[in-house]
């Protein structure tokens, strides 16, 4: 289900020089056990490597890994609030990682961007206003909301469904988010998803890539997936969202 294509080191470099995105640096690592075999770990130059470049950020900043940044957990993976957080935050993506059985082979760091929140779920992570689409052979051929009230745990908010639909409302970005997705294409064969968050200032952000085939894709005549039953549907909302 996994695919090297997923890896944020193979599609950012070749989207670096389009569209909005977040200020990016990806340092490619090497997890291993510890000689205890009881953790992961990495080598000590590369933490430094990574400490090093943190200092191009202003904190807090967003770091993920080359397939996931463990989001639902938000508080103790991504969001880092300072450098002394970063080595326990690069552990704790490596084995979120490993725990999904998918791979850690870089750790990037990312401008913390304040983004369109409405509220915040699972570990104290935001809910924003983020839009899926999909593209094939560089054309648009659906786009979605990205959260869906089936996706959502621990609310903080008691009107979080009624803020979740203001937040998912498909307006004016269409023409917008349609024309960046087809510039990104251009870069890209196949089928492939785009994710777009909205920040504060209203300005849409490019985040995140996938092979089409290994993101989540909503009921739709464009999903290969469409006749799955729900409780198939689940469990592909379930695994198919630990990416970003």
């Amino acid at each position: 289900m996994w695919e090297k294509e997923n890896r944020m080191e193979y599609w950012y470099p070749r989207i670096s020089n389009l569209v909005p995105k977040p200020k990016t640096k990806i340092i490619m690592i090497n997890p291993d056990w510890t000689s205890d075999g009881n953790n992961m770990t990495i080598p000590e130059k590369e933490f430094k490597e990574i400490e090093e470049a943190s200092k191009e950020f202003k904190f807090p900043l967003f770091m993920r890994g080359s397939e996931t940044s463990g989001k639902h957990d938000w508080k103790d993976t991504c969001f880092v609030k300072d450098l002394s957080e970063i080595r326990r935050k690069v552990i704790a993506l490596i084995e979120d990682a490993l725990l999904k059985d998918i791979g850690c082979n870089s750790i990037a760091l990312r401008e913390f961007i304040e983004m369109d929140t409405g509220f915040y779920a699972f570990r104290e992570m935001p809910v924003n206003s983020e839009r899926r689409y999909f593209i094939r052979d560089g054309k648009v051929i659906c786009h979605h909301p990205y959260w869906i009230e089936d996706a959502i745990r621990k609310p903080s908010a008691d009107n979080w469904k009624e803020i979740l639909k203001g937040l998912n409302t498909e307006t004016e970005e269409i023409k917008l988010l349609t024309e960046y997705s087809e510039e990104v294409g251009k870069n890209f064969d196949g089928f492939w998803s785009i994710d777009f968050c909205k920040s504060k200032e209203d300005v849409w952000y490019c985040i995140d890539m996938a092979v089409g085939t290994a993101s989540w894709h909503p009921k739709c005549p464009n999903n290969p997936n469409q006749d799955l039953d729900k409780k198939e549907v689940n469990e592909e909302i379930k695994y198919s969202r630990f990416r970003k």
